[in-house]
């Protein structure tokens, strides 16, 4: 795992403009980041929950953590929601809790890319 200061976490940040940092201390707290492609956003499970869902994605950049595969978007379907969908690559920041990572709006997630390949 990388620690804080070294070329990974620099890196991260070239991807993160509008999620400003002024400490790379900040990315401490994520157990999971990385740049991704999104290959299923979710919304079918979050339609039965309504509260959450399962963006499953291929990794394009791993900054930190282990390469996964999937995450547990929460607050979907609510004025919270991400708004994340298929085809985007999104900078992604997740947190561990009861051993599964999750990403949520008061994270750092930013889209990095649209459907149309237009980068943001």
């Amino acid at each position: 795992m990388p620690v804080p200061g070294n070329k990974p976490y620099r890196e991260a940040l070239v991807f993160a403009p509008y999620s400003p940092l002024d400490k790379l201390s900040q990315m401490e707290k994520y157990n999971f980041i990385a740049l991704v492609v999104i290959t299923d956003d979710g919304d079918t499970e979050a339609d039965q929950n309504r509260e959450s869902g399962i963006l499953k994605f291929n990794i394009l950049r791993q900054f930190k953590g282990e390469p996964v595969a999937r995450i547990t978007e929460h607050a979907k379907n609510s004025s919270c929601d991400l708004g994340i969908s298929a085809g985007e690559e999104w900078l992604l920041f997740g947190s561990l809790a009861d051993g599964k990572l999750h990403i949520q709006a008061c994270n750092r997630n930013v889209m990095y890319r649209n459907t149309t390949g237009w980068a943001h």
